[in-house]
């Protein structure tokens, strides 16, 4: 019986290769986006292309603010993105002098600059919210044109010769923080202490699909 699994991984290192054509914003520097006297504490990369990737910043391991951050290919699809997210609140903020426009009030803030939709939320302490969407909107500025999504990455279809009895060992693309690894057929992708296995249930061929995120926010598209 098929089994559909996903798993988000997590780790650092160096942009990736890019793909598609030129944005007003190739992405935004990941490191640009935690707020001062906090660190970032953990990023989770979007359940589909077209969804923002999820980022939790605080002190001492205690998440104090969540954002949002999508790479639209252009404004368009950036807005759309921020209208969906204001439709999944319930009591959205008024509309606010942020960026190219969006809404914003006390703890929460969400706006869309050029081709790039950005939600600042503060979900514990007493972080400044604004202010934080403020610096941060400044560091969406400065991000320079380019690809507005990261490389493709080609599915893998093995079967059983290529599978055998043991984990198969499941390496990722260098450049990648964050991702979700979809496994559709008899087996599921599990983390060991060397990286990420593929685990079989049951003979039959298995397809591994991975939703990557590389260091500036661009999501995979394609394939991916």
């Amino acid at each position: 019986m098929k089994n559909l699994a996903w798993i988000i991984l997590l780790g650092l290192a160096p942009a990736g290769a890019l793909a598609d054509g030129p944005a007003a914003h190739g992405g935004v520097p990941l490191d640009t986006l935690t707020p001062s006297g906090m660190q970032r504490l953990s990023i989770e990369a979007p359940a589909a292309a077209g969804r923002p990737v999820g980022l939790t910043f605080g002190e001492a391991g205690t998440p104090e603010v969540r954002m949002e951050v999508f790479i639209g290919r252009d404004g368009a699809e950036a807005r759309a993105v921020l209208e969906d997210w204001r439709r999944t609140l319930v009591r959205p903020p008024p509309e606010a002098e942020l960026g190219d426009g969006g809404y914003g009030e006390g703890p929460l803030w969400g706006w869309v600059r050029d081709n790039v939709f950005v939600a600042v939320q503060r979900v514990a302490g007493e972080a400044d919210a604004e202010a934080i969407a403020a610096r941060v909107d400044e560091a969406v500025k400065a991000a320079p044109a380019g690809a507005a999504t990261a490389a493709v990455i080609p599915e893998r279809v093995l079967d059983d010769a290529q599978l055998g009895d043991d984990p198969l060992p499941l390496p990722l693309p260098s450049g990648l923080v964050a991702a979700r690894v979809q496994v559709c057929g008899p087996g599921y992708a599990r983390s060991t202490r060397d990286g990420w296995v593929l685990v079989r249930t049951d003979p039959g061929v298995v397809t591994v699909r991975v939703l990557g995120v590389d260091d500036r926010l661009r999501v995979t598209r394609g394939d991916g």
